[in-house]
């Protein structure tokens, strides 16, 4: 018998087949049933090649100067995001103090630079993962609340491919990083809830609920309604409706308190580590919208009403979303208005008690569950309703609670016979189909700037800043004429900036025709309302470039008129003599304002551009180093070294010079040429 048993021990076992592994991994995903797990793996997969189109497109709008901040590659950075502002994470030498405290949204744009550069693939291809995950917290919340795994996927299905969803996926970055952790909190608490009706101990899912809750609330203000939601389920789902005496009543709210005092600590200690870092709890929102109306009846008779309106309707009709506020506010003044809106309020009011009072009790095993899903949708919408207009990727949270609605209604109607499970079936195959395709045509909004100003503009052709924004994008991709002719537009239009017109201006030097610089640049100046020495300044350059100099004269004279410009107005005159062949007398007036102001590195870099000029190569070198060891980076001040000294002939160093200048700024054209240049010469080996 030892002999047996020592064989049969001896007998190595069968490697698991693949197939098996396969299923086993399915099985877990699925929750336990691999098909399940199948059809899930499905859900993700088509959803991450609906969104692949997505991986071409560039930065766009807030993102791009989030992306551009000098401070972003600094490790520090992540440990300095928990204590600044967003202002200061987009610019920490010139920060806009705000009122948003989003350390977590700071983190993830760190993780990423230092995980995928300036590469715009790596980042929308995280945040498409990011997506995928919350698709399998719907399907996991969907089954937890319904313990119906048809319902989780067809749950899943329709969050995955929900148009509405594209501008938090590929644009946004705060609210659907917290939509996340919001969602994986509320998968936690409810698993915390089974293992508390089973008894099941040790009960850890409380405080992976909290500390996803936690994060949530780092990352976006609007986390804070979390425990509304939280205390939706307690009352609705958690409570005992056969028990409809007072006492079930007062035990119902108990339970619901019970619920909810863990998250509501969790709010009062992020508010106050708010106040903490940013020394207030909000600044820049009035707390009234009009003269005499107060914020909260002004938000609940005008602004709320419309948000969960607009939701609704994008919700019910994806084929209306897109990078445009989506908003139909009611005037706060218009006092009939308010006292219709508060009668409907009341009504609706009423309307839910009788509904909780009598046909939830009466049918508590379905309706409950639908009226939670009804409430999950406006409870995210009440901070945005405070805090700004309605963007669609505020709805990424309200979806998921509409696509658990959706599907738990369609399920439960395909119960009553073979033939609705048919029309259900194929009603949500036509959903799901029309919901890729409308998704995957979305996408284009967000390729570039041009693209993403132009739907703006499409929505919106009066607005004068969004042309400018859209000009600034054709700029950036080579089109100078298109730049110009949104200029054109923008300054045309009421209220534009007076901005406008300098760059309009920039643009017009750009194509060569410095007349037209020159009518924009006094069009600037004259709409300033205190014009300084530097508006008359760029003025005299404009004036001069066109051909004008006793205009630029004139300018030149009202420039050094205002106190404190003797400095700025003797290098313009210097630049301007030096553009018509004069170096003798720039030359005095650049070595002047240097014995003055030893430190002025504009003179500096004018003094050795002089110098470069008349051969005096030595000189201009001297002056070009000088004024490079006053910067931390400069890479105009390195290319002009490089410049003089491969003039001199001293190819290793000017080799050596035009790399720095090109570690710098990669896409400098005038380096790459003189990098070029120098190589050919052969003198750096």
């Amino acid at each position: 018998m030892a002999a047996e048993s020592l064989e049969i021990a001896a007998v190595p076992r069968r490697p698991e087949a693949p197939s098996s592994r396969l299923r086993s991994l399915l099985t877990r995903f699925g929750a336990g049933d691999a098909q399940v797990g199948g059809w899930l793996a499905a859900i993700l997969i088509f959803t991450a090649l609906v969104y692949c189109r997505s991986l071409g497109n560039e930065f766009v709008g807030d993102l791009r100067f989030t992306v551009q901040s000098k401070f972003i590659g600094d490790w520090l950075y992540l440990w300095k995001s928990l204590f600044h502002d967003e202002g200061w994470l987009i610019d920490p030498v010139h920060p806009s103090q705000n009122s948003f405290y989003r350390p977590m949204s700071g983190i993830w744009v760190a993780l990423n630079f230092h995980l995928f550069g300036l590469h715009p693939a790596g980042w929308l291809a995280a945040k498409i993962a990011l997506h995928l995950l919350c698709v399998w917290l719907v399907f996991r919340i969907a089954w937890l609340l319904g313990a119906d795994r048809p319902t989780g996927l067809l749950a899943a299905a329709l969050f995955a491919l929900m148009p509405v969803n594209a501008e938090a996926v590929v644009y946004a970055v705060a609210s659907p990083i917290s939509a996340a952790f919001q969602l994986a909190a509320f998968e936690s608490y409810l698993r915390y809830q089974g293992e508390s009706v089973a008894k099941d101990r040790p009960r850890h899912s409380l405080a992976v609920s909290l500390a996803f809750y936690a994060a949530a609330l780092l990352t976006y203000e609007g986390a804070i309604t979390f425990p509304l939601l939280i205390a939706a389920h307690a009352f609705l789902l958690g409570s005992d409706w056969d028990d409809t005496s007072v006492a079930g009543f007062k035990n119902g709210l108990r339970r619901t308190f019970s619920a909810v005092w863990p998250y509501a600590i969790e709010v009062a200690g992020g508010l106050a580590l708010r106040s903490f870092v940013l020394g207030y709890l909000s600044r820049g929102s009035p707390l009234r919208i009009d003269s005499g109306t107060p914020i909260w009846f002004g938000i609940v008779t005008s602004r709320f009403p419309g948000l969960v309106a607009g939701s609704l309707i994008l919700l019910i009709m994806p084929w209306l979303p897109s990078p445009v506020n989506f908003i139909w506010p009611i005037p706060p003044n218009a006092i009939q208005t308010f006292m219709l809106l508060k009668a409907g309020l009341a009504a609706a009011s009423a309307a839910a008690i009788i509904v909780i009072y009598y046909f939830l009790i009466k049918y508590h095993s379905r309706y409950c569950l639908w009226l939670f899903c009804a409430a999950w949708i406006p409870i995210p919408l009440m901070m945005v309703a405070i805090c700004c207009h309605l963007e669609t990727h505020y709805i990424y949270l309200p979806a998921a609670g509409f696509c658990v609605l959706a599907a738990s209604v369609a399920v439960d109607f395909a119960r009553g016979s073979a033939v609705k499970a048919t029309v259900v079936k194929i009603a949500a195959v036509a959903v799901l189909a029309a919901y890729a395709g409308i998704l995957f045509s979305l996408q284009r909004y967000w390729k570039n700037n041009a693209t993403f100003y132009s739907r703006y503009i499409e929505e919106s052709p009066l607005q004068s800043d969004l042309h400018y924004r859209r000009g600034l994008a054709l700029e950036d991709h080579g089109d100078i004429t298109g730049a110009r002719r949104e200029f054109d537009t923008a300054a045309a239009l009421p209220n534009a900036d007076p901005a406008l017109y300098r760059e309009l201006a920039r643009l017009e030097v750009q194509l060569g025709d410095h007349a037209a610089a020159e009518r924009a640049m006094a069009q600037w100046v004259k709409r300033l309302d205190h014009p300084d020495a530097s508006a008359y300044i760029d003025l005299a350059i404009a004036d001069d470039a066109a051909g004008d100099a006793h205009s630029a004269q004139a300018a030149l004279a009202k420039a050094a008129a205002l106190p404190g410009s003797a400095e700025i107005t003797a290098l313009a005159d210097a630049q301007i003599r030096f553009r018509h062949g004069d170096s003798k007398r720039p030359e005095e007036i650049l070595r002047e304002l240097l014995r003055r102001h030893p430190d002025n590195q504009q003179a500096q870099l004018d003094l050795g551009m002089v110098l470069f000029a008349q051969h005096r190569y030595d000189e201009a070198l001297a002056i070009y180093r000088r004024a490079a060891s006053g910067l931390s980076t400069s890479p105009g001040i390195h290319y002009r070294i490089a410049m003089t000294l491969h003039q001199m002939g001293r190819e290793r160093e000017a080799h050596d010079e035009c790399a720095i200048a090109l570690a710098q700024a990669p896409g400098d054209p005038k380096a790459k040429a003189l990098m070029a240049a120098i190589d050919r010469g052969g003198g750096v080996h």
